[in-house]
């Protein structure tokens, strides 16, 4: 995994679709908070998709991060499995559940991309990860989620790009290895 690439790729398509990108966010966020998180995943898997849209050079349009909306349930049934698998790992001594985020760290973009069921999905993302090297996996989720925190800690504000940066990353890295 070459993560500065990844930030390179997800930095150059956010800012040429800046518009499209910080809307999303800002509405996946208050989107979130609204529905108590139940439209977190698809919006995020929308988002996942516009990225890699964008990556094909297609046109990128705010309305396609709701792309996703009608497989709410199975995304909401795989965010469910996964916090369980990682919440048990982060019992046993926190590093097995390190290994199991990072595992399934492609699991989204997969059921958005493939339009794969939860479990299928969290398979596929295994084997993705354990093909591009668990360790550079898990220095990119650190990466991004550093990038992240730090657009939250602007006020909030810097999270509305830093959010889809990251984003960004995962679904290049996605593009890339699967």
């Amino acid at each position: 995994m070459d993560i500065g690439k990844y930030l390179s790729q997800s930095w150059n398509l956010t800012i040429k679709n800046w518009a499209a990108f910080v809307v999303a966010a800002i509405v996946l966020q208050v989107l979130s908070v609204v529905t108590l998180g139940i439209l977190a995943l698809p919006l995020t898997a929308g988002i996942y998709l516009m990225y890699l849209k964008a990556a094909k050079g297609q046109p990128v349009k705010f309305d396609d991060m709701f792309s996703c909306l009608n497989r709410t349930p199975g995304m909401v049934w795989g965010g469910i499995l996964c916090f369980i698998l990682v919440s048990i790992g982060l019992v046993l001594v926190v590093i097995p559940g390190l290994i199991v985020a990072t595992w399934l760290e492609f699991t989204f973009v997969l059921m958005a991309d493939r339009k794969m069921r939860a479990v299928e999905a969290m398979k596929a993302s295994m084997v993705i990860v354990n093909k591009a090297g668990i360790l550079m996996a898990f220095l990119m989720l650190v990466v991004i989620a550093a990038i992240t925190a730090a657009g939250y800690s602007i006020a909030w504000v810097g999270s509305f790009f830093s959010l889809p940066l990251g984003l960004g990353m995962v679904a290049m890295a996605y593009k890339d290895k699967a």
